[in-house]
């Protein structure tokens, strides 16, 4: 039987070791400072293209609600300005239709106000009892009216702003 012992000292392996991580250490410290640079610079341009978008946004008049141009966008970036644009043309749309109704409404306020105005001053201008009575009568039920008409305006706005709400 043969036996054959081979040794190393602890020195040649400690050696050994520090030579294996200097040559793998060394080159990635040297390379951790430049991809840190480029992942630095890489996420500030592509973050520069939603900076812009921030700042058209900001930089908006509250009564601009025209939309975003979406070439000008980066692709990954359309998604997101498409949406908003949606929801820019949904928010025209309501304005335009509240102000619909506000001229509507005006209108459907002025009327009753116009005659009791025109009863108030025939009841001021007659002599006639009788006629006085009467354009006050008038004067009550234009009243009514005009009351009858806001009281259901404000259950709309009411209603309408407990369905947006969600309130109960």
């Amino acid at each position: 039987v043969v036996l054959l012992q081979v040794g190393e000292t602890l020195n040649k392996r400690r050696a050994l070791t520090q030579q294996i991580l200097k040559g793998v250490t060394l080159p990635q410290l040297m390379f951790l400072p430049i991809a840190v640079m480029l992942i630095w610079l890489g996420l500030t341009r592509g973050i520069l293209s939603l900076n812009r978008l921030q700042m058209s946004v900001m930089q908006r008049n509250e009564n601009d609600l025209s939309n975003l141009s979406v070439n000008e966008m980066p692709e990954e970036v359309q998604p997101l300005v498409r949406s908003f644009n949606n929801i820019l043309s949904r928010l025209r749309r309501n304005v335009a239709l509240q102000k619909r109704f506000l001229a509507d409404t005006a209108h459907q306020i002025k009327t009753p106000l116009a005659g009791l105005k025109a009863q108030a001053e025939l009841a001021l201008n007659t002599k006639n009892p009788l006629q006085r009575q009467e354009s006050l009568e008038h004067i009550s039920s234009s009243a009514d009216r005009a009351a009858r008409l806001v009281s259901q305006l404000i259950a709309l706005a009411r209603t309408e702003y407990m369905q947006k709400t969600g309130a109960d």
